[in-house]
């Protein structure tokens, strides 16, 4: 999941769309 992560981050992606992404898929770590 980290590594698919950091590929989604790394991909031109709105950071709405990634912290979205994150709460849905986890919780966020923060």
């Amino acid at each position: 999941g980290k590594k698919r992560m950091k590929m989604v981050g790394r991909v031109e992606v709105p950071q709405e769309a990634f912290v979205a992404a994150l709460s849905t898929s986890d919780a966020p770590k923060k």
